[in-house]
């Protein structure tokens, strides 16, 4: 699929709508606007960009964290850890900086808790699942069928979950326009043309079937 990535002319679709080939940036970026959002649908592009920068943002601080404790360590006279005082100003200093990172880390998985939720709604959203199947997750092996769920491709029913309903108009980087629309109803260049106006009425004709997000 084409993506805006390597099509920078194109114009990125309205944020109610999802974004196919997202880039991580452009993903991050809609991830944090559209925080509480549990409407619509998220492309997996848009989802899985999400979750490796936080995966990264999380690694980073945890790497920092064990660098810390390694520059103590390394300034700490081991020698000298027979001696009670030595060894609870050793200890004490680990934990101080265990505190920290760890503070660091619930705060910053608060903070993207709400969103979260609401991008793996949409995600399952895209993937025609209503997003109350993210409840599944509080059974037992209920988080490996949310993950499988967020992994299948976009299909076209996922529109009933936008707002308004039932995906009208389409993003314009939709996979499942027809390849020409005319520029009459509001589309350039096929499922990857650009945004001209929404059109007032949906045209008449068949879509193409879906092809898989890359």
């Amino acid at each position: 699929m084409s993506s805006y990535a390597s099509n920078p002319g194109i114009v990125e679709p309205p944020r109610e709508q999802p974004l196919y080939g997202a880039t991580m940036v452009q993903a991050v970026k809609r991830f944090f606007t559209k925080y509480a959002v549990f409407t619509g649908r998220a492309s997996r592009s848009e989802f899985w960009w999400v979750y490796l920068a936080m995966t990264i943002v999380s690694t980073a601080v945890a790497a920092l964290m064990f660098i810390a404790i390694g520059a103590v360590a390394a300034s700490t006279d081991f020698a000298a850890l027979d001696d009670p005082a030595v060894m609870e100003t050793a200890g004490m200093g680990v934990f101080g900086i265990a505190a920290v990172f760890y503070a660091i880390l619930a705060a910053f998985g608060l903070a993207i808790l709400v969103p979260n939720i609401a991008v793996t709604v949409r995600r399952l959203h895209d993937a025609g699942f209503s997003g109350w199947w993210y409840l599944i997750n509080f059974v037992p092996g209920g988080s490996i069928v949310v993950l499988v769920f967020t992994i299948l491709p976009s299909v076209a029913e996922g529109a009933r979950f936008d707002d308004p309903p039932y995906g009208y108009p389409p993003a314009p980087n939709s996979p499942f326009l027809v390849p020409a629309y005319p520029a009459a109803v509001g589309y350039q260049g096929g499922y990857a043309g650009g945004w001209t106006a929404p059109p007032s009425t949906p045209p008449a004709g068949p879509t193409q079937s879906p092809p898989r997000e890359r």
